[in-house]
């Protein structure tokens, strides 16, 4: 394989040498646009580091609000230092934590919830082209047939009892691909679904399955079956071709959830039936996506460390500075005196600089 990747300017770690107490192996990727030792590195250093505590806090001390900048953040700065794993079960383990009830389990906007659903999208691309391409085209296909369950929406004359049997057998088709498809399941994929079930089990006993059928179908599956041009599975569909696919997908939702269809939609009643026999075969499905008794050291795809996201971890600290500091300050002293050392070294933000006026750079060229 490829060898490991290491810190700018030093030789190579061996593969089989320690990495630093509390940063995973082959962690130590740094910004190809600052030299070894620059105080971002030392700040992407203590972020990296779970002893130091300050993954923590930044999860901690993120609002809702700064969500969606903070977690697509946090995955690039771990997955380009081959850090994932340490990402993964850190966040999945406080969202379980700070939980209260089951119900809400991985259900809100949250650090946890949004670092899975942009970790999950970008590592899953060519595995769910593998595994639903074909059942797709297959829909392609046969747009002859007829597929509309609810009598208000189906055209005149439609035989719904022939478009429930062609439903059932395209939800079969699918449901066959998916569970076919441990073996293709990218690792870390695979990190999550264990992490997720041997968490959410030590605390709800009996959610284990609802929280792994949350991430894998209603994060990865359904969303790339419902929108398969925006996935890249395919370059573009008909209308015509997305009814079915929707179909197929409330069916597997509401199998993740282990939940069978009401009255409120009673034209998919008849596809309770699907639900209660395969529900049995989803939970050993599930079990053989988390089985894994350690994550196998594979090597990752290599991901570019987007420049702009130190940027912005710079910038969030500094913004929450006292609250991360009070963090650390009640976990350890040593982290607090570093953050605040490695904070004054850093300075105003980049994205904080005031930014030069266009005339004065058109002046300065003139020169």
């Amino acid at each position: 394989g490829a060898p490991p990747r290491h810190v700018k300017g030093g030789p190579p770690r061996p593969k089989s040498a320690p990495a630093p107490s509390g940063v995973p192996r082959a962690a130590l990727t740094r910004s190809k646009n600052k030299p070894s030792g620059s105080s971002e590195d030392e700040l992407i250093d203590m972020l990296l580091c779970a002893d130091q505590g300050l993954l923590a806090a930044v999860c901690d001390v993120t609002p809702h609000t700064d969500v969606d900048v903070v977690a697509p953040m946090l995955v690039n700065l771990f997955s380009s230092n081959d850090a994932m794993s340490c990402l993964i079960d850190t966040v999945i383990s406080r969202e379980v934590g700070r939980t209260e009830h089951e119900g809400t389990l991985f259900r809100g906007n949250s650090i946890a919830t949004k670092v899975l659903s942009v970790y999950g999208i970008m590592a899953s691309q060519e595995y769910l082209c593998r595994v639903l391409r074909e059942p797709i085209e297959y829909v392609f296909l046969n747009e002859s047939l007829g597929w509309e369950l609810n009598p208000a929406k189906a055209p005149a004359g439609a035989d719904l009892e022939q478009n429930l049997a062609n439903v059932s057998a395209l939800t079969n088709m699918f449901f066959d691909a998916v569970t076919q498809s441990v073996p293709h399941t990218p690792i870390l994929l695979r990190q999550i679904c264990r992490t997720l079930r041997n968490e959410v089990r030590q605390k709800f006993a009996d959610s284990e399955y609802i929280a792994v059928g949350g991430f894998y179908f209603l994060r990865l599956i359904c969303p790339a079956l419902v929108s398969p041009d925006g996935f890249g599975i395919v370059e573009s569909m008909a209308p015509s071709a997305r009814r079915p696919l929707v179909l197929v997908s409330k069916i597997l939702q509401n199998l993740a959830n282990g939940v069978l269809f009401g009255q409120k939609e009673s034209y998919m009643l008849p596809l309770n039936h699907f639900l209660e026999s395969n529900l049995g075969r989803v939970r050993v499905f599930f079990d053989e996506l988390a089985g894994m008794e350690a994550i196998a050291d594979e090597q990752q795809p290599e991901v570019p460390l987007d420049q702009r996201n130190v940027e912005r971890l710079h910038l969030q600290c500094h913004r929450y500075i006292e609250q991360i500091a009070q963090h650390l300050a009640a976990s350890s002293s040593h982290s607090l005196q570093r953050f605040l050392d490695v904070m004054a070294a850093l300075g105003t933000p980049a994205l904080l600089a005031p930014a030069e006026p266009v005339n004065n750079k058109k002046r300065r060229k003139k020169k």
